[in-house]
């Protein structure tokens, strides 16, 4: 069996939620995972392994230990002699409760209003709380002040819906969006519309007040606000700023992967290219990823190469990509149009590429010779939601959502669902070796396998969701809603990955391409491990 390494992770961590200083050093809670920096401002790490998922929300100290918190829950660092680890904390009273807003001393607060331990209940949205003179103070979106004492809640109105909260100098500053204030006791309301608070207040416009009025533009909406021993250090939606004596730094790395929901991965005359959710697509050049311009929707579905070509597949259609520029293709219609470039749905779901460019969308599959000439072939097929489709030489295997799966050598079409041997009509992918074998992932019974015309389960992943599958000489990969796993006599857990939800998996010469909710991982046979993190101490 081939070993595959874990060689590099490319992430999105331009978004800021929190920030912390533990004394020593600089945390940072993102929407790609935890990034540390140290009081010179310089990028020490970055952590996912073990995190409660890629984006973060809230980050600082709980029962005297390092704790993260976000959608799937909290977890705090365990200090080892050898290594640490990262432990879920009150998994069992969150229950489905999850997502955890604020870390305090001797709490954790959700979204939903529940404080950990005690169960205790707040009413309403909470989007923050901090622990002062002795007491729980909660911001919520309903633009109330929650006052925690003795189990019992005060209530002051805000002007607006809460965003963040901090301790400074004695008094709760909250910033309201569309407004502020300032608690010590007395609730005070003031003059400026801001979305984050500390030291300094920051403004969803980018720019950053203190006392004596403007202190800087940082270009982008300020989310967090925290004092280090180097200077106040700014988060925004655009990354990290610190404001010193010369002015405004930059201190996230630029030229990140343009968005952390990644929908698919591919290799394109050498370079890696991704498709994302609800940041478009980037290619990594030299000098790092750039985004992929001409395109009016953010929202993309597979990215796949063929050749010179490169091909996206976006809510606004299919695009292709090469040294002519950037092209836009229009409709194939039902039946047996040729030379007629298009898909005739406006989204495209999926693409592959065998003898010949397979693309499928809610009507069925098109497919694209050498010659350029296209059909669509609605008349072979009687589903109405394709999503996932492979193709190896001549043969092409197409997943639906209400049909099972189809296949096809381009002249003969099969057909196989429930009354076939499958556990059911929804197949959310597929993938084949090219010598006889494919693989059908389900919506929930696991992946299953057609050997010699009939179709039998693979024992291993019964209860998950599979999202993504492909074969790549002795290994097949399974990407699923809990996970990536190899196939190869039996199912393995691959570790490492950015985020548990694996929407495409793309086996190219010499490793692997995993694109997950939280970013992409690159595995492969020919490199050393990239050292994810130096853990610096935590008081």
């Amino acid at each position: 069996m081939t070993g595959l390494i874990l060689a590099a992770l490319h992430v999105n961590t331009m978004g800021v939620e929190d920030l912390f200083h533990d004394g020593e050093v600089l945390w940072a809670a993102t929407s790609g995972g935890l990034e540390a920096y140290d009081d010179a401002g310089e990028r020490i790490g970055h952590v996912l392994e073990g995190l409660p998922g890629a984006k973060l929300a809230a980050v600082g100290l709980h029962k005297g230990r390092l704790t993260v918190g976000g959608a799937q829950g909290a977890a705090s660092w365990q200090p080892d002699p050898v290594v640490g680890r990262w432990e879920p904390l009150y998994a069992e009273e969150l229950g489905s409760d999850t997502s955890v807003v604020a870390v305090l001393p001797d709490h954790l607060v959700t979204a939903a209003g529940m404080v950990f331990p005690g169960g205790l209940s707040l009413d309403g949205h909470v989007a923050d709380a901090v622990w002062f003179d002795g007491t729980i103070v909660a911001g919520t979106l309903e633009a109330e002040l929650l006052i925690v004492r003795n189990g019992k809640v005060t209530r002051e109105m805000l002007p607006g819906p809460v965003t963040d909260l901090a301790v400074v100098d004695g008094q709760v500053r909250v910033a309201c969006e569309y407004g502020s204030a300032v608690y010590d006791g007395v609730l005070r309301w003031e003059d400026l519309a801001a979305s984050a608070a500390g030291k300094y207040w920051g403004t969803p416009s980018g720019l950053v007040f203190g006392e004596s009025g403007l202190v800087a533009s940082v270009g982008a909406p300020v989310t967090s606000i925290e004092d280090t021993p180097a200077g106040v250090v700014v988060g925004t939606a655009s990354g990290l700023y610190r404001l010193g004596t010369e002015g405004v730094t930059q201190m996230t790395p630029a030229g990140q992967i343009c968005g952390s929901f990644l929908t698919g991965a591919t290799s394109w005359e050498g370079k890696l290219v991704v498709s994302t959710f609800d940041s478009g697509a980037c290619v990594l050049e030299s000098d790092g990823w750039k985004r992929i311009e001409g395109i009016p929707t953010e929202m993309f579905n597979d990215v796949q190469a063929d050749g010179a070509d490169l091909w996206l597949a976006s809510s606004d259609g299919l695009y292709r990509l090469n040294e002519s520029g950037l092209k836009h293709f229009g409709v194939v219609d039902y039946g047996t149009q040729l030379k007629t470039p298009g898909v005739h749905h406006k989204a495209v779901n999926g693409l592959a590429v065998g003898d010949r460019l397979w693309i499928t969308d809610v009507v069925g599959p098109v497919s694209v010779d050498a010659k350029e000439n296209w059909r669509r072939h609605r008349l072979s097929v009687w589903g109405r939601s394709y999503q996932d489709v492979a193709a190896c030489g001549d043969e092409a295997w197409v997943a639906s959502e209400d049909a099972g799966v189809t296949w096809t050598n381009g002249r003969k079409w099969a057909h196989f669902d429930a009354s076939t041997g499958l556990p059911d009509d929804w197949v959310m992918a597929v993938a084949c070796d090219g010598i006889g074998t494919a693989w059908a992932g389900t919506y929930q019974d696991g992946v299953w396998a057609m050997n010699s015309g009939r179709w039998e389960q693979l024992k291993g992943l019964e209860d998950l969701w599979v999202l993504s599958l492909d074969w790549g000489e002795e290994n097949l990969w399974v990407g699923t809603m809990g996970g990536l796993f190899r196939y190869n006599e039996s199912f393995r857990p691959v570790r490492g990955i950015p985020h548990p939800a694996v929407h495409d998996i793309t086996v190219v010469d010499g490793g692997v391409l995993v694109a997950t909710e939280g970013g992409l991982a690159v595995l492969a046979t020919d490199s050393q491990p990239v050292s994810l993190m130096k853990h610096a101490s935590v008081r």
